[in-house]
């Protein structure tokens, strides 16, 4: 049986990481580092990122919004999310093998999230390549002095 697994990484989460199992038991399970950790069960709805040209792919992920944690975790990590985003991985274990996930994991960041009463979605997509400034670093004359001279 496949067991599907998402891991959400931001400062300002308790102890830094949630990590969920979309079953009715949680799991202890290996990540890449070797380290065995625990994934709290519950229910969840996965929607993965097709694999086309058209743009935009986006892994979409539904909770119940029973106990709280979730939404709460979510609302104070959102108020920092220009300057620190994020990150979710997605996993998939083998119930044969805990030791390591079955497939390479799947790096995303968090660009929206959905909170009413009954559930809690959140949007999680690639590294927005399309929208990102031609140069990464911005030249100024405080870094690079020999500008002003042009």
């Amino acid at each position: 049986m496949i067991l599907s697994t998402i891991e959400y990484q931001h400062p300002t989460l308790s102890g830094g990481v949630l990590r969920y199992v979309k079953d009715g038991i949680d799991l202890h399970a290996g990540i890449e580092s070797g380290e065995m950790v625990l994934f709290t069960a519950g229910q969840f709805a996965f929607q993965l990122p097709d694999k086309a040209t058209k743009g935009q792919e986006a892994l979409t992920v539904a909770a119940p919004n029973t106990d709280l944690t979730l939404a709460k975790s979510i609302e104070t990590a959102k108020r920092h999310e220009p300057v620190i985003p994020v990150v979710s991985i997605y996993r998939e274990y083998d119930t044969d093998d805990l030791s390591q996930p079955r497939n390479k994991r799947i790096r995303l960041t968090m660009t929206s999230a959905k909170i009413t009463t009954m559930t809690v979605t959140l949007t999680n997509t690639w590294k927005d390549l399309t929208n990102r400034r031609f140069m990464r670093r911005l030249y100024t004359t405080k870094t690079h002095p020999g500008l002003k001279y042009l």
